[in-house]
């Protein structure tokens, strides 16, 4: 988020202005309508039994995403060679919540708020319940909380922390809204570069791209405690929805 904004990695890629971006193909709805509809399956994580899965729920849904990115989905590919982008990595994040300046644990608590949202599915969610989505890229979430623009965010637990929300951020309920966002092209490679590749580097690159989608919803799994306890440590609340 330092040389690109997340809304511009597509087209910088896609222009040569880097060679490898971490693609959220979420801000660009019809560059990437098949990659974007696969994402939205994501809420189905909600109906895992992750208990009988001993944890690893996150992970399996991430396994097969990647795999059907990979093999079984030719429009996605389509999608990404029409914008001058190889896929070389898929990424998932840990369980969404809400991530709020005031608490929200019940359902009439939605009515009226202005909520971040990362996917239309979780826009659909909270039009249900009279919220109002807001279409905002990572980069803007900390300024909207802080100038009141949002209420909530709904985004994963670790962006408490990753992205600097703990002075904005006071109540984050953990069970709401649910689903992983696992639609992350996470090492997304500009098509003439992938061309000026030996085939050892190409190898070298979609190896490093199988360890980048195992390690990042590992990680992002691991850190969801230490974000809740860093909230804890500044005096905000966790909740269960009731």
């Amino acid at each position: 988020m330092s040389l690109l904004r997340a809304a511009e990695v597509s087209a910088r890629v896609r222009d040569g202005i880097a060679d490898v971006g971490y693609l959220l193909t979420v801000y660009l709805s019809s560059e990437y309508p098949h990659t974007n509809l696969i994402n939205e399956s994501a809420m189905q994580t909600n109906l895992i039994d992750l208990e009988r899965l001993n944890g690893v729920g996150t992970y399996a849904f991430e396994g097969a995403i990647t795999e059907f990115m990979f093999f079984n989905c030719t429009e996605c590919m389509q999608e990404l060679k029409a914008q001058n982008h190889v896929y070389t990595a898929n990424v998932a994040s840990s369980g969404y919540g809400l991530e709020c300046s005031t608490p929200v644990v019940k359902p009439e608590d939605i009515k009226g708020k202005r909520m971040r949202v990362a996917g239309s599915h979780w826009s659909r969610w909270i039009s249900e319940f009279g919220g109002s989505s807001v279409s905002m890229t990572i980069n803007d979430i900390r300024e909207g909380l802080d100038q009141g623009v949002l209420d909530c965010t709904i985004s994963s637990l670790p962006e408490i922390t990753n992205l600097g929300l703990l002075d904005v951020v006071t109540d984050v309920t953990v069970d709401l809204p649910g689903g992983v966002y696992a639609g992350a092209s996470g090492a997304s490679v500009n098509g003439n570069v992938w061309k000026s590749l030996s085939e050892d580097d190409r190898r070298a690159l979609l190896w490093a791209g199988a360890d980048l989608t195992a390690h990042t919803p590992w990680l992002y799994e691991q850190r969801d405690a230490a974000a809740l306890q860093a909230l804890r440590d500044n005096g905000g609340t966790i909740h269960n929805a009731t």
